[in-house]
């Protein structure tokens, strides 16, 4: 996490930690107040579980925050063990703490190691509930809850944005000729030929790999008609082929279908156009790019 925000990036950022934390508070350490991250004006004190008492067992001592630490522990609240996570930030020249805290287990009952071990789990499953698993791209959730907020955000301040959903074709007959390992490096393969795109092409972009065979791919910044050259380049000169075993090269075709976000101007809008473009370059037989 960055230390240096401008105020909004800062609610852009808890917006997306909300989708990780049970709670998440912006703290002024000095007022020991709770801000509003919209105004930065006080909403009320800290809550109890900052101060230093035993009775909430493993706590973050507010001198640690005074101390400019970045501080993690754990802590007893209501019958749940909770991780406490506290971030230093500089928002436009102001020093603030965001507080991130997050259930971990109903069992009070661990010793500091089996805590610790806890803590270090919540931490990964933070790291991987948007990610697909074989891949390591973001998934469905992530597009459904978190991007398409944000690119709801950028959108309305006048960034172009643009989709593209690339479907490997006939991906059952590569399981059923070299199994399932092969489909999944097949499905790696295309998420970091897509991966590499971005980074080549664009400052922005996102690369989600969806269930099935399909990956989606957006693009921040560039004008539909430069996108669709950019995806019809894309299809005529990538290279479909990978190893999949030892002397085993798998050959494959995908079909590749666009959507501009003016076209629907909300992500589910967009997934539909998405899913009924992809559909027609299916029905005529793949390996190939539909635009409208």
């Amino acid at each position: 996490m960055k230390t240096e925000y401008t105020v909004a990036e800062l609610n852009q950022t808890i917006d997306i930690l909300q989708n990780f934390f049970d709670e998440v508070n912006l703290l002024d350490v000095h007022a020991r107040k709770i801000l509003d991250p919209h105004t930065l004006q006080p909403v009320s004190e800290y809550p109890s579980y900052w101060e230093d008492s035993q009775e909430h067992g493993p706590h973050t001592d507010i001198r640690c925050l005074h101390e400019k630490r970045r501080v993690t522990r754990l802590m007893t609240q209501n019958g749940h063990t909770k991780e406490l996570q506290c971030h230093y930030v500089n928002v436009e020249g102001r020093e603030l703490v965001l507080s991130l805290k997050a259930v971990m287990t109903e069992s009070l009952s661990m010793d500091e190691a089996g805590m610790h071990a806890a803590a270090r789990s919540l931490q990964e499953v933070n790291r991987n509930v948007y990610r697909d698993y074989v891949t390591g791209a973001f998934n469905r959730e992530y597009l459904d809850t978190v991007y398409s907020e944000i690119v709801k955000k950028k959108a309305a301040q006048g960034t172009d944005v643009c989709f593209a959903i690339v479907s490997v074709d006939k991906l059952d007959g590569i399981h059923n000729q070299y199994g399932r390992s092969a489909v999944d490096i097949v499905m790696g393969y295309v998420v970091g030929l897509l991966k590499q795109q971005i980074n080549m092409q664009v400052r922005d972009g996102l690369v989600a790999k969806l269930g099935g065979s399909c990956v989606v791919l957006s693009c921040e910044g560039r004008d539909y008609a430069s996108f669709t050259q950019w995806m019809q380049e894309l299809c005529e000169t990538a290279r479909k082929e990978c190893v999949v075993d030892i002397y085993k090269r798998v050959k494959f075709t995908f079909s590749v279908a666009t959507a501009d976000w003016a076209e629907r101007r909300d992500w589910q809008g967009i997934a539909t156009l998405l899913d009924d473009r992809l559909r027609a370059a299916r029905e005529k037989g793949g390996d190939c790019l539909v635009t409208e």
